[in-house]
């Protein structure tokens, strides 16, 4: 398993992901989770887990308490349903991210809903801000002795099929400009997105779509300090350093990219296309 450096590009392949589960379950993951521990790989920045699942018909996750955490999860395809603690639920399906913010503290379970297979994307990120709790101390968020807490938040974004860019998830303070993208489901990491890139295949004669040049070239994506990026679909290649002199690299389904300080170029989509997740994060993990 690779790990993350200081610097440079670190490029993990689909195989090369820790895998766990359970009957019905199928998972990998991206860093240190579960029976699974290295020192070396427990986060990327402020980003702390990255898991593919796949969940059978009537599989899922028995319910489990969060805190301080902030979890995406974004549907590649079937149907998944969540339940939490606050009262939330519903069916999450390709196209939607959700957003839930643990706060100080919150149960959910999650299911698949259909009779296919319903495979996800679920992201970690360390908050950074929290909103002061309902004081008293009978309330079940009411702060306590090791927390900052704060309320349980729920959020959602869907995103058109024909859309090739949107922000699905953002702090309050992006460094892009005043307050959080249009659209975009509220973060507690002040300076973190959460960015969908797409690009449809080429077409059948080998030439790009009406005023797409090609190669399919990525320049809507963005720049920070740590940028993590996972391939969701198709194939994305790029020049990087990842040890051995600059090469240009494929990255298929699986594959993920973890680029410090933008020490990457021309990244551009294959000619079947490429659906990108990439996180944007200008600061580290908060310690202590």
């Amino acid at each position: 398993m690779t790990v993350p450096v200081p610097t440079g590009v670190v490029l993990t392949r689909a195989e090369q992901r820790y895998t766990g589960g359970e009957p019905g379950i199928e998972s990998r993951y991206a860093f240190s989770f579960g029976d699974h521990y290295d020192p070396r790989n427990i986060h990327f920045g402020p980003l702390l887990a990255v898991n593919e699942e796949r969940l059978e018909p009537g599989a899922g996750f028995a319910p489990h308490r969060h805190r301080d955490t902030e979890i995406v999860t974004w549907v590649l395809e079937g149907a998944l349903e969540h339940r939490d603690s606050e009262g939330n639920q519903g069916v999450l399906r390709p196209g939607t991210a959700q957003v839930m913010s643990a706060g100080a503290g919150v149960e959910h379970t999650e299911r698949n809903a259909g009779p296919t297979p319903v495979r996800f994307v679920q992201t970690w990120l360390q908050p950074d801000a929290w909103e002061p709790p309902p004081a008293g101390a009978d309330h079940p968020h009411a702060p306590g002795p090791d927390a900052p807490g704060g309320v349980p938040r729920y959020a959602r974004r869907t995103v058109p099929p024909e859309l090739r860019h949107a922000v699905l998830a953002a702090g309050p303070e992006p460094p892009a400009g005043p307050g959080p993208p249009s659209g975009a489901a509220p973060l507690r990491r002040r300076d973190a997105e959460l960015h969908l890139v797409r690009r449809a295949a080429l077409d059948t004669d080998g030439a790009s779509e009406p005023g797409e040049p090609g190669p399919q070239e990525l320049t809507e994506l963005p720049r920070a300090p740590f940028l993590y990026v996972h391939v969701v679909r198709g194939e994305l290649r790029c020049a990087a350093d990842t040890g051995r002199g600059e090469t240009d690299h494929r990255l298929l389904p699986g594959d993920a990219l973890r680029v410090r300080d933008n020490a990457w170029a021309r990244p551009r989509a294959g000619e079947h296309g490429v659906e990108l997740l990439v996180w944007a994060m200008h600061s580290d993990l908060r310690r202590g």
